[in-house]
């Protein structure tokens, strides 16, 4: 038993050790969307057509409660604020909000039949766009159940007794299905499904409390679709995220304390003088503090969006230095090169 607790000790070190060699640097990139739309459309209006003709159909026990018809209603809502959050941030488009509200397929669980495209022209024009990105269903599927369990514990005196609960469980999965209208060539762009869910557990004295200490399902179907609108948002167009990159802030003497002081500059934003240090360190250092700085020379040219730079010292730390913890960053770098590229191809299509 000893030797386990001494174990964890000495794992719970090495981490901690290995953590304080770094530092955590976020970087703002532009991440390229998953579909690519012509450079004719420029502006995008958003049109929520998910509103069921005959009512939502999803039930529990053959009735549709108050609170369900809530739980959709709020979550078409957020679906459209996290597309339209998301649009609005991206340099690629300009996006317009119309506020219509048009009722979709009976149920909710299918997409209706396209617009008839004199309906998506003639939206286009009152608002002075060049496509429609629609909500075309909303289908959202929420359960619950319940059961009494039982539990061993001990009391303050270390007797044994068993404890009686109840747990009640939520599942709730949310499908909501997209169109993007081009007018100008009266094409479908995209037609898409997001699916996303949530399972949800919690405890009580008695049944009913169980129940009461769920999530409140209005808010957790607004929060899921949130998510859902948010990321439909990213698959059609270009938008900035962040990432983060590890810059190294240990080395040995003499250059221990550069190597710290270049750190604390990036995390300032002064990258400038942080590539001094780490220039005038390699080569001048032992060969495992030179690597270091390499690659830091090689997150701080990615920063700059000079990636010829960033891969040659990313490759001078793997192959002058046979620095082999430097391949993770070399695999991230060409990653974000690739996507760098797509990401400019998309903007192309951007008129100025």
């Amino acid at each position: 038993m000893k030797r386990i607790h001494l174990l964890q000790w000495v794992l719970i070190g090495l981490v901690l050790m290995i953590s304080s060699c770094t530092t955590t640097i976020p970087m703002e990139v532009l991440r390229p969307a998953d579909i690519v739309i012509d450079a004719n459309i420029q502006t995008i209006a958003l049109v929520d057509r998910s509103r069921p003709s005959s009512g939502f159909l999803n039930v529990l026990g053959g009735l549709v409660s108050g609170e369900r018809i809530g739980q959709a209603r709020e979550g078409r809502e957020n679906a459209m604020v996290g597309v339209s959050n998301v649009l609005s941030r991206t340099p690629r488009f300009t996006v317009v909000q119309t506020g219509i509200a048009m009722e979709g397929s009976k149920g909710g669980r299918r997409m209706a039949p396209p617009l008839v495209w004199s309906e998506v022209e003639r939206i286009c024009e009152s608002v002075n766009a060049d496509a429609l990105a629609v909500i075309e269903s909303y289908d959202l599927s929420y359960s619950t159940s319940s059961s009494e369990q039982e539990r061993k514990k001990k009391d303050k005196d270390g007797n044994e007794y068993v404890e009686k609960f109840w747990q009640a469980n939520a599942n709730m999965d949310i499908k909501i299905g997209w169109r993007v209208y081009d007018p100008s060539k009266r094409i479908i762009i995209d037609e898409f499904v997001s699916n996303a869910g949530q399972n949800y557990s919690s405890e009580g004295a008695n049944q009913q409390q169980s129940f009461d200490r769920l999530p409140n399902p209005v808010r957790s179907s607004g929060r899921i679709s949130l998510g859902i609108g948010e990321a439909y948002a990213e698959r059609i167009a270009p938008v900035y995220i962040f990432v983060n990159r590890t810059i190294y802030n240990t080395g040995k003497k003499p250059f221990k304390e550069d190597m710290k002081q270049a750190a604390q500059l990036v995390r300032v934003g002064n990258w400038d003088a942080a590539k001094s240090k780490w220039n005038d360190i390699i080569g001048a250092a032992d060969v495992k503090t030179s690597a270091k700085a390499c690659v830091n020379m090689a997150i701080a040219y990615e920063h700059e969006g000079d990636f010829a730079q960033a891969q040659k010292y990313v490759e001078k730390a793997l192959i002058d230095y046979g620095f082999k913890s430097a391949q993770g960053y070399a695999n991230q770098l060409n990653i974000r090169m690739r996507e760098e590229d797509r990401a400019n191809q998309q903007m192309q299509n951007k008129r100025n």
